[in-house]
């Protein structure tokens, strides 16, 4: 009579379960646009704590006995997260591992591949847009991160002028060095897709061989390295509108917190069903500098 042996069921449910975690996944929004990391928060831990800071200051030329240097400070804040847990499952069925044993039939690591990119979309989905239920904030609509009223902002009109988006733009990156007193030099931004794909089809101006406004832009802001078309940004503005999201792509401005990664869980057995359990950890994206960021609606 053919039957398993514990040792061969651990080698086949171990081969299984390797393949999930060695199968290719699909690209995030949240992966190119945030720094992704533990924060040094503990994949025990319930809840954590940070120091949201804000720098300030200036120099100025003194003479060799000067007694009047002007000071510098950081404004700090304690703040405090939970932390959330992302779950899901699937199963075996005995005979399948007896299949795979003596019939040479391999086991379908399909829902293996599916449990880890749902836990993963879940993760996607509270880095971008937080959890209101659970009380985590996300990229596009932290509640400390300056909403900049710009000068045009109506870019969907087809009257607003490729200048008039540059004028936006400089008011963006005017208003994070007035925050800051000019201490935060922002380095990357997010363009709602719509309006990402807009200005790499419109011209700067009407002559055909002006340059489109996109590549104007880069080539005026070149302290800007990183631009990004964002799906999540699409319509989650004030009133519906488009959302731009200009920050410090750097781990100690901006970080999805991940105290946890996708962990497949030993098998449970219940009656003749070997049940895998997928966890991971999550705490939403911080904005460790608030001041460093900044919101435009267009």
């Amino acid at each position: 009579m053919k039957t398993l042996t514990q040792a061969q069921v651990n080698i086949l449910l171990n081969q299984a379960l390797n393949k999930v975690y060695e199968a290719p996944i699909a690209a995030f929004e949240s992966t190119t646009l945030l720094p992704r990391g533990t924060n040094g928060v503990s994949a025990g831990a319930e809840s954590f704590s940070w120091w949201e800071m804000n720098g300030f200051g200036v120099a100025k030329f003194v003479d060799r006995y000067a007694k009047d240097l002007p000071p510098v400070g950081m404004a700090m804040k304690q703040k405090f997260a939970g932390v959330g847990i992302a779950g899901d499952s699937y199963s075996f069925s005995y005979f399948d591992l007896l299949n795979a044993q003596y019939e040479g039939i391999p086991l379908n690591t399909r829902l293996g591949v599916i449990q880890r990119n749902a836990i993963l979309m879940k993760q996607d989905s509270n880095a971008l847009e937080g959890d209101s239920e659970h009380g985590f904030t996300g990229f596009i609509n932290n509640p400390n991160v300056p909403v900049v009223a710009i000068p045009n902002g109506d870019w969907k009109n087809s009257s607003t002028t490729g200048d008039d988006i540059v004028d936006d733009f400089q008011a963006i990156i005017d208003a994070v060095k007035a925050a800051t007193k000019n201490s935060e030099k922002p380095d990357s931004i997010a363009i709602a897709s719509k309006q990402f794909a807009k200005l790499n089809n419109k011209r700067i101006a009407s002559s055909g061989e002006s340059p489109r406004i996109l590549q104007y832009l880069k080539d005026t802001f070149p302290q800007i390295k990183n631009w990004y078309s964002a799906d999540c940004l699409n319509g989650v503005g004030v009133g519906g509108k488009d959302r731009v999201v200009l920050y410090t792509k750097a781990e100690d401005a901006v970080m999805h917190v991940v105290p946890l990664e996708f962990t497949q869980l030993p098998e449970q057995w219940a009656g003749l069903a070997a049940t895998v359990n997928g966890v991971a950890k999550d705490a939403g994206t911080i904005f460790f500098r608030p001041l460093s960021a900044a919101y435009a609606d267009v």
